[in-house]
């Protein structure tokens, strides 16, 4: 029997007929000991169930600092325990959009709605500024931020850098940086204009000490020098890419990951690689984006699991998440499956914080957090469906006849008590099968597969007698409970169907 390219990424292509492949609720995960029984296997992406739910929504941002975790629900900023209960602290203006938060030990600072806010931590001592009282929450009046054109400015991203405080004014070049350590104090001097482009700064982020300052077309790099104006442009920092949305950013890998946008184009994602920016999505990916309705709402956000480290590219208006996964270089597709209409949504996170040792992420839609964990198999009680769909199986479109399909698929994790069917009798948990012939356009009826009770660890996935085509393309999709693991697939087919060459070798050639 011959392997026939099972475990892979998403490369959806311009084409069906080019390319087709299909991975949702699984990531492809290679098996870095070298001599495992397959280079690559697919592993499920967790469940979530609720940690806590607060009465607002939707979840706009969440923020961890020194074991506490605090929430924007809507119009609520409350500090979530661990637990899993809530203390509403004050409300701040919900404009429906994601909010910004940021801290140091003793305050933390919040742009929502086009207000600034600050929240005191612990009562400040040690240092001469900054007078707050533990528990104080109060709104920095927008007065504080001018505009060139004399009008005040509306916070809309901020930020924390050397001790200072930063807030980007929405829809302008103009940035403020607060006094040291007091996010209350917004000396009118400190004040810097980006005149590096001519564009309105879309946000910014703080990576390694460095001030990323993004905008439409461009970007630039500021840094602490110690002058008059204690940030300047660094001179090697300036990019010929902006950003798509004012969210569509995050920290990871000691990096900016970011979809981009500049005057030739959007929807490409890529990376800082020292100031450079790099290309981390392919063509297929790019296809998808490039094609939604609304890409300027993406929200990105990022985590840490098994030490892959991923980023999370938020769709709300097109309700889709892609998701890059560093440590393999590859996409997969994350989904929540509504089980009345039969039809996937966006995964429901647009915000992630990893505390009380646990992965927190906020709801779009509602007043929900939930708890993140590859030990969850459903989506809050609701069936996770997963679904993998091959590449094309063709030897130049000659006539080939299929005589056995085998999936390695790990067997006997069924639950105890067991899975019943519409009679009542125990049942191990399924595989659905079904194929196309004709090149991913219209597909055959779906196939159960057992994958073996609780136990069954040596039960074998297969089915035979699978008829004949010129290019055929399988599709196996699970939604019950269980850790699912696929190993391999393998094809008996006639004539001379050999073993795909391994992704990974093909990889190493290509590199």
């Amino acid at each position: 029997m011959a392997r026939f390219g099972l475990i892979g990424p998403s490369y959806q292509s311009q084409s069906l007929t080019a390319d087709c492949q299909v991975t949702r609720n699984w990531y492809p995960e290679i098996i870095e000991s070298g001599t495992g029984k397959a280079q690559m296997a697919l592993y499920p992406t967790p469940g979530t169930k609720v940690f806590t739910t607060i009465p607002d929504a939707p979840i706009r941002a969440q923020l961890e600092i020194n074991g506490r975790s605090f929430a924007i629900a809507g119009a609520t900023f409350c500090e979530v325990k661990s637990d899993g209960s809530y203390a509403i602290i004050a409300p701040v203006t919900n404009d429906q959009l994601p909010a910004s938060m940021v801290a140091s030990p003793e305050q933390l600072l919040i742009a929502s709605g086009g207000n600034l806010y600050v929240y005191q931590l612990q009562t400040q001592t040690g240092i001469a500024l900054g007078t707050g009282v533990a528990g104080s929450f109060v709104q920095v009046p927008n007065s504080n931020f001018s505009l060139p054109s004399g009008a005040y400015g509306q916070p809309s991203i901020v930020e924390f850098l050397d001790g200072f405080f930063l807030v980007l004014l929405r829809n302008s070049q103009t940035f403020y940086i607060s006094t040291l350590f007091d996010a209350t104090s917004w000396p009118g001097l400190q004040k810097i204009i980006v005149s590096v482009f001519s564009d309105n700064v879309q946000t910014f982020i703080v990576n390694q000490r460095r001030l990323s300052v993004q905008g439409k077309k461009r970007s630039t790099t500021y840094y602490d020098s110690g002058s008059l104006n204690i940030l300047d442009v660094d001179p090697s920092g300036t990019i010929e890419n902006g950003i798509v949305s004012p969210f569509a950013n995050c920290r990871l890998d000691n990096s900016v990951f970011w979809l981009d946008q500049d005057e030739r184009g959007a929807g490409v994602a890529r990376r800082l690689s020292g100031y450079t920016p790099t290309r981390i999505s392919n063509h297929a990916i790019e296809y998808a984006i490039q094609g939604y309705p609304v890409i300027n709402d993406c929200v990105v956000y990022s985590y840490q699991d098994q030490g892959h480290a991923f980023a999370v590219f938020f769709f709300p208006t097109a309700q889709k998440t892609w998701v890059y996964d560093v440590a393999t270089g590859m996409w997969h597709e994350r989904g929540y499956w509504n089980v009345s209409t039969a039809m996937f949504s966006a995964h429901k996170s647009q915000n992630h914080v990893f505390a009380f040792g646990k992965h927190l992420v906020g709801d779009p839609g509602s007043g929900n957090i939930y708890q993140m964990s590859i030990s969850l198999y459903d989506d809050s009680g609701n069936a996770i469906k997963r679904v993998r769909r091959s590449p094309h199986i063709s030897i130049e479109n000659h006539w080939m006849f299929h005589n056995e399909l085998v999936l390695d698929i790990e067997t006997g994790l069924g639950p105890q008590p067991p899975l019943v069917d519409g009679a009542g009798n125990a049942r191990g948990p399924q595989v659905m099968l079904r194929w196309s012939n004709d090149y991913a356009h219209t597909w055959s009826n779906e196939y159960p597969l057992d994958a073996g009770q609780a136990g069954r660890y040596r039960h074998r996935v297969r089915r035979s007698r699978l008829g004949r085509a010129r290019d055929r393309v399988y599709e196996i999709s699970v939604a019950d409970p269980i850790p699912w693991r696929v190993i391999d697939g393998y094809l008996n087919a006639d004539p001379g169907y050999k073993p795909q060459e391994r992704l990974v070798a093909s990889i190493g050639k290509a590199s």
